[in-house]
């Protein structure tokens, strides 16, 4: 199996990437390849240059976007792991996700304008973590993060089998809770039938 990770913190002592690291090391422990993108560390550009917008392939754009469009098709499992900001990612995953998720690789219209997507057969798992405390969050926000990743970018591109745990108050977390949470994040991606 093919396993596709994306951590988006700047910070690489964070929570975040110890989930990413748990994650990463539970898939290559059964002998998955796995391709794993930090996006900070890989400085990459979120900016969505028009020639890419443009393209109707990969082919000729930019060799990063071109390899890591063809490892999005290629995963049979993509992990995001990143902080909720004002009920948002991070604009780095922000323009990961136009610049990779494109239209002819994650989507395409059909002859009306309605979206196909392309990604059908996947499995898509989201890890965020935020420091409010989650009935704070649930009063004045609601979960904007659920409804952004499973209708709005794997909804769309016809993922359909999607998990996804956010972990509340982190700033204020000791190591024990974190442990636990890791223990979580452990269990929800053992209980995927290929592991």
């Amino acid at each position: 199996m093919n396993v596709m990770i994306i951590v988006c913190n700047a910070h690489e002592e964070s929570f975040n990437h110890a989930i990413a690291e748990r994650v990463r090391r539970i898939f290559e422990n059964v002998g998955n390849r796995i391709y794993y993108h930090d996006l900070y560390r890989e400085r990459f550009s979120p900016a969505l240059p028009q020639n890419e917008i443009d393209a109707r392939t990969t082919e000729g754009l930019d060799k990063y976007v071109e390899k890591t469009c063809a490892e999005l098709l290629d995963s049979d499992v993509i992990v995001v792991v990143h902080p909720n900001w004002w009920g948002m990612p991070p604009g780095l995953l922000k323009g990961w996700i136009d610049r990779i998720f494109r239209r002819g690789v994650a989507y395409r219209f059909d002859p009306f304008g309605r979206s196909i997507g392309l990604l059908n057969g996947k499995k898509a798992m989201v890890f965020n973590t935020s420091n409010t405390p989650e009935d704070t969050e649930m009063k004045l926000y609601g979960d904007p993060l659920e409804n952004l990743w499973k209708n709005c970018v794997f909804g769309m591109c016809g993922i359909t089998d999607f998990k996804r745990r956010n972990f509340y108050g982190v700033i204020r977390s000791t190591e024990k809770e974190r442990a636990e949470w890791l223990n979580e994040v452990q269990d929800m991606v053992m209980e995927e039938d290929e592991i």
